[in-house]
């Protein structure tokens, strides 16, 4: 990726807040109806300064298929079909992001002149087929990744007036040859600086967009993500096996109403983890593995894995060409 490039001429724009209103004399030959509305603008200039938006790329994932491969050999996966997940918040705003390829790469380029609305939410494609494979001793998944662009940065408010099909820009116009009713919402929308001029105001904004494809299309890719196993005896060094309390693992010998006696006496409820029976009428937590109840067929929980250790033992393989 060589660049991200905002078009200034057609920047990320949002029309809101419509008022209308009977036009007065003289204008009511040219429009029977005012309205007075604000379009928010992603700013350059701000102030006496160049501002530069804060522009991020970032993906959202969807998981398609996800495997654990516990045997010798590696395990075949297959994906037939695509998810493309859509975060957005464009509704109202023109603007879109867009590639754009080049002798020196490709580019992402943000313009209202892009502009399509997109709901957030997903979109199956199922003319798609993927085909990889998992080593042993790894959990796999695959994952289709979608592309997006964040915008934050100021906006200037920019207040207008439309009669007849035409737009007048309030802070830059002389109105004091038109009704009075457009004088009064001049004066309440970009009051008179001390230098004689009529600045706009500003105001934090934000909007999130997929990245379109030359064609139009959200820019996706498909990968695959691969775990390996972190052996139960394997958990780094200082960890405590007995889960932080020491002592041995206390065993199940009675259900009654989802709840365990233990083999010391006490009553322990799966539920929540708490303990009854050494503390008055109260029930209670306390350190330690958690009891075994496997008497009465519950499986005993895995020991919690290393996260450290495992961050260092992920695979990340894309699948697909990119479209771009």
């Amino acid at each position: 990726m060589r660049d991200i490039e905002m078009d200034w001429d057609k920047p990320p724009s949002l029309n809101s807040s419509s008022i209308f209103e009977s036009t007065a004399w003289p204008l009511t030959l040219t429009c029977a109806t005012t309205e007075f509305k604000r379009r928010i603008e992603v700013a350059w200039p701000y102030g006496l300064t160049r501002y530069q938006p804060n522009m991020t790329v970032y993906y959202k994932s969807f998981e398609e298929r996800s495997v654990a491969n516990t045997g010798d050999d590696d395990m075949e996966m297959t994906s037939e079909h695509s998810t493309t997940s859509i975060d957005s918040t464009t509704g109202g705003w023109q603007v879109g992001a867009q590639l754009a390829g080049g002798s020196e790469g490709v580019s992402i380029g943000i313009s209202a002149a892009y502009s399509r609305s997109w709901t957030t939410g997903t979109y199956k494609t199922d003319a798609v087929t993927i085909r990889t494979s998992c080593k042993s001793g790894y959990e796999c998944r695959i994952e289709t990744w979608t592309f997006h662009l964040s915008v934050v940065g100021n906006c200037r408010v920019k207040p207008l007036i439309v009669c007849g099909g035409s737009e007048l820009n309030v802070c830059r116009i002389d109105l004091s040859r038109f009704p009075k009713q457009y004088s009064d919402y001049q004066a309440r929308s970009c009051p008179l600086g001390s230098r004689g001029l009529r600045p706009y105001r500003h105001e934090a904004c934000k909007v999130k967009m997929p990245i379109l494809d030359q064609v139009g299309k959200p820019v996706t890719r498909m990968v695959r993500i691969s775990e390996k196993f972190i052996p139960d005896d394997d958990e780094g060094e200082g960890s405590d096996k007995s889960g932080g309390g020491g002592g041995k693992t206390l065993k199940a010998v009675l259900k009654e109403d989802g709840w365990y006696r233990l083999d010391n006496g006490e009553w322990y409820d799966p539920g929540d983890g708490l303990y009854y029976g050494a503390n008055g009428d109260s029930w209670y937590a306390k350190p330690g593995p958690q009891p075994d109840l496997s008497m009465f067929d519950v499986a005993m929980p895995r020991p919690r894995r290393s996260v450290e250790r495992e961050r260092k033992l992920v695979e990340i393989v894309f699948l697909d060409k990119p479209t771009f």
